[in-house]
């Protein structure tokens, strides 16, 4: 039989119930006010059963007992404070104080020619009523009814709250049902209907078994029982079947209901649906690791489909060959035929070198113009020599797009494993090199990594030098980029940028110097520096009276991984005297997710020191969301990779709509970099996305000329120094 959502939840009703009868049989015998008192008492509980709520109740015992005399009733509430005068039966002026002295002392109150009787259920407040004292035995009467009324009270306010309940959860998107306590549907709320197709009359009595998919083994229902037989919460994700066959994910949430003998009476089981995060997480892997336009593994993959490979062949103690190849002039193909143009010969080409390179080589699209080719059986340079020249050959073929004859030429660097390098990065490094070798010495030609190339390690040595110099010397400075609200066109936030000013070099591009700061480990002291700077300029401002809006820091994957981060960080905020919440933080997908568990503990101690974090480079790496979930960010950043094509290219177009939907399916807030243009900024404005970034507003500014900035446009409030 089905059972209300009431009657599930809230079974004390009926015990309300019963112990007004209770007292009303011992009313029986008494004198003839407990004799009128217990008639309104029925027609108190009439009102109940007739849906009214409290207040009702209260106007019509202050009418019963109007034969007493003049009456007034307050509600209290749950913290046992007085709410407000609910009924009277003519003007009671006893005041407040007088009802508050009841429910502070919780026994009758009188105060001249008035007496406060409180209404306990069982030693808690809910209502007080207010009488003129006339002779003893009706003040006794009041006294003998109280409990009665106080127990008539709460029902109906337990009555309200259980149809406010019913009616939260009936309506709510999630799909909730309750069973029995061996599994049987008792209630189901609409939101499973949608969320399975079966109507609710199809699911009563039987149990949540019609919705097993197959996907779970048997073992996973039994780990479910035995969790929540023993009375304990369950929460876990699972694949549903609904009534059409069709397969969903869901959140499912299993929660014990005892009864008052403390045996497990119900299960009330909530179930979200994860089905369109899951899509979304899908598409974000392939997109993080699969080119769009050719389908060929991205830079990303390709480097762990080369570490894959190395191990491989330490097994076997053999070579491999890493060929990295970039396709001569092909941008002045785009500038002058059009990115779509671009795109489909582009298209061709991959065809033709997939066909030459066969199965047994991976490629990979590492750049716009630029692949990436991983082989085992390159062992020696003749072979890989000869390889180069199949693919160049097929490259240089001319081709045929649109009635058009046009020929592209290609450069090849070839390195091996292990003799020009052990790990990845050093044979993806190294490739490189002997390609842009290959681009200056033999175009359409190939080359391969030899000692004269490391020239070019001697020059990076020397910047290694300096740079180990260049913080003590104080070459180093701070800009700032802002961020406009994408809408308004305000100023909400900037970015603080480093720049190098060598006093040979000139300004150094941070790309050259970055890199080596990081592998050295000088980006620690030199981010610690910056965090210091931006935190001393946001106090100069804050004392020009210059309006303050939050600065967010690059951090590097050193600093993430001290594990006094979030005490450094403090320091400096607390000494230079400015609030938490003016500093963010941007990491990359790939720092935070080299070991996400510590990465999760970091971030929540800086965000529970009221610090904002961002995701930066959203998108050129991999996020399982599980963890995305999990980490206390506000912000993500798509990379101005996907930005930059917009107008041109749809498959960046479609990934930068996919993350804009992502961010806010999370809650966050989206910022794009690198806009330039007037195209871009619309096509991110349209797609949703929150703040731009990027050359078209400004570009990276000293402190003074930001400053300016903000002076330049009106704020509505400043921040919280």
């Amino acid at each position: 039989m089905e059972l209300s959502l009431a009657g599930l939840l809230l079974p004390g009703a009926g015990v309300v119930a019963g112990a007004a009868l209770l007292w009303a049989r011992r009313w029986r015998r008494r004198s003839w006010p407990a004799v009128a008192a217990r008639s309104a008492g029925l027609a108190l509980e009439h009102l109940v059963l007739q849906g009214q709520g409290p207040e009702a109740v209260l106007r019509a015992a202050c009418a019963a007992l109007a034969r007493i005399g003049p009456a007034e009733a307050w509600m209290v509430d749950v913290a046992g404070d007085v709410r407000r005068r609910v009924a009277s039966t003519e003007n009671v002026e006893a005041g407040e104080g007088l009802v508050a002295r009841a429910v502070s002392q919780r026994q009758v109150v009188t105060e001249g020619d008035y007496a406060a009787v409180p209404l306990l259920v069982p030693d808690e407040v809910v209502a007080v009523i207010v009488v003129r004292r006339k002779r003893r035995v009706e003040l006794k009467a009041l006294q003998l009814a109280a409990p009665y009324v106080a127990t008539i009270v709460r029902w109906a306010d337990d009555q309200r709250r259980s149809r406010l309940l019913a009616a939260a959860v009936s309506s709510t998107a999630n799909a909730v049902f309750i069973t029995d306590r061996v599994g049987r549907i008792q209630w189901a709320n609409e939101g499973f209907a949608r969320a399975t197709g079966y109507g609710l009359e199809e699911v009563l009595g039987r149990t949540p078994g019609i919705l097993r998919s197959g996907v779970q083994p048997r073992a996973f229902y039994d780990d479910m029982w035995q969790c929540i037989a023993r009375g304990d919460v369950w929460r876990g994700e699972l694949v549903e079947r609904r009534k059409d066959g069709t397969f969903y994910t869901v959140e499912q949430t299993v929660t014990p209901m005892r009864e008052p003998d403390g045996e497990i009476g119900h299960f009330v089981v909530v179930h979200q649906d994860l089905t369109d995060r899951k899509r979304a997480e899908e598409r974000i892997r392939y997109l993080s690791s699969y080119d769009t336009l050719t389908a060929l593994p991205n830079r990303a993959l390709f480097v762990e489909r080369l570490q894959q490979a190395i191990h491989q062949t330490q097994a076997t103690g053999g070579r491999l060959a890493v060929l990295f190849m970039d396709l001569e002039h092909f941008s002045r193909i785009n500038d002058a035929m059009g990115h779509e143009f671009g795109d489909r010969l582009l298209t061709a080409i991959v065809g033709r070198v997939s066909a030459a390179a066969g199965a047994v080589h991976t490629i990979a699209r590492v750049g716009g113009d630029e692949f990436a080719f991983i082989s085992a059986d390159l062992t020696d340079r003749d072979s890989a020599a000869a390889f180069a020249r199949r693919l160049t050959a097929e490259v240089a073929r001319p081709f045929d797009i649109d009635g058009r004859q046009l020929q592209v030429g290609a450069s090849i660097g070839i390195t091996f494993y292990p003799d020009d390098g052990a790990a990845p990065a050093e044979l993806v490094k190294n490739a490189d090199m002997a390609m842009y070798q290959a681009m200056k010495e033999a175009p359409n030609g190939y080359s391969f990594f030899s000692p004269e190339i490391d020239i070019a390690v001697s020059r990076r040595r020397e910047l290694e030098r300096d740079l180990r110099l260049a913080l003590g010397k104080g070459e180093f400075s701070v800009h700032y980029q802002p961020q406009l609200c994408a809408r308004s066109g305000r100023i909400v936030a900037f970015e603080a940028l480093l720049r190098w000013h060598h006093p040979r070099l000139g300004s150094v591009p941070p790309p050259r110097f970055i890199r080596i700061a990081e592998e050295t480990g000088q980006i620690v002291p030199i981010g610690e520096w910056v965090l210091d700077q931006v935190a001393a300029q946001l106090r100069q401002w804050r004392e020009a009276h210059i309006p303050v809006v939050p600065v967010s820091v690059n951090l590097s994957a050193a600093q993430l991984r001290q594990p006094d981060l979030a005490q450094r960080v403090d320091a400096i905020l607390n000494r230079v005297g400015i609030a938490a919440s003016l500093l963010e933080l941007e990491l990359t997908e790939t720092m935070v997710m080299d070991d996400g568990n510590a990465a999760i503990a970091t971030l929540s101690e800086l965000h529970d020191r009221g610090i904002r974090l961002a995701i930066d480079d959203f998108g050129t790496g991999y996020s399982s969301l599980n963890y995305l979930k999990r980490f206390p960010v506000h912000k993500l950043k798509i990379d101005k990779s996907f930005v930059r094509e917009l107008e041109r290219n749809p498959h960046d177009a479609q990934i930068a709509r996919a993350i804009i939907a992502l961010g806010h399916s999370l809650g966050l807030e989206v910022v794009s970099e690198g806009v330039e243009n007037e195209h871009q900024l619309n096509y991110l404005r349209n797609a949703g996305c929150d703040l731009i970034q990027g050359f078209l507003y400004s570009a990276a500014l000293p402190a003074e000329a930001a400053a300016a900035l903000l002076m330049a446009q009106p704020f509505a409030a400043t921040a919280e120094v």
